[in-house]
């Protein structure tokens, strides 16, 4: 029996003492052994398979790699807002709009846009063609502004505030 054995969390189960932890480990170094970890907290490394392991089945960790791809062949990253038509929903484009390459993040937002939206293309005539195929002429598109991005200063996915 280990310390946090007793301290599950009722509103959220999956966000107890223990996965806060083993959170904690894995935004620092995703590729972290979890014999380290358990190591680290002082219990054993098929329980800290197992607890990552439902995380994932419950879809609230993924372990991914996080690029900035402007330091590579991408030329191209910009935000775009857009407000949804109004005969359509901001769910319906956000799913159409997720199946397309070169989107990386959509977030239905409140405000003067419906959506935000990341587009990241290899060079100019590529965002370009994306601009005129999926966004004019689109019944389901009202209007949309583009934010070109110029420089990053922070692209990180670290919560430390909310795993309290």
């Amino acid at each position: 029996m280990s310390e946090y054995d007793n301290q599950v969390d009722s509103e959220h189960p999956i966000f107890d003492e223990l996965n806060r932890k083993i959170l904690e480990y894995l935004q620092q170094d995703g590729r972290i052994a979890f014999s380290t970890i358990a190591k680290h907290l002082k219990i054993s490394e098929g329980t800290i398979r197992n607890r990552v392991q439902r995380m994932k089945q419950a879809g609230a960790l993924q372990i991914a790699a996080i690029i900035d791809p402007m330091a590579i062949h991408y030329k191209v990253d910009a935000m775009i807002g857009l407000k949804v038509a109004p005969q359509s929903l901001p769910r319906q484009v956000a799913k159409r709009l997720a199946e397309l390459d070169q989107i990386t993040f959509i977030f239905w937002v409140a405000g003067r846009f419906d959506l935000l939206v990341e587009v990241v293309c290899g060079t100019d005539g590529e965002f370009r063609q994306f601009i005129e195929d999926e966004l004019y002429g689109r019944v389901d598109v009202a209007e949309f502004e583009v934010m070109s991005g110029i420089e990053m200063f922070k692209n990180q996915f670290i919560l430390r505030d909310a795993l309290r």
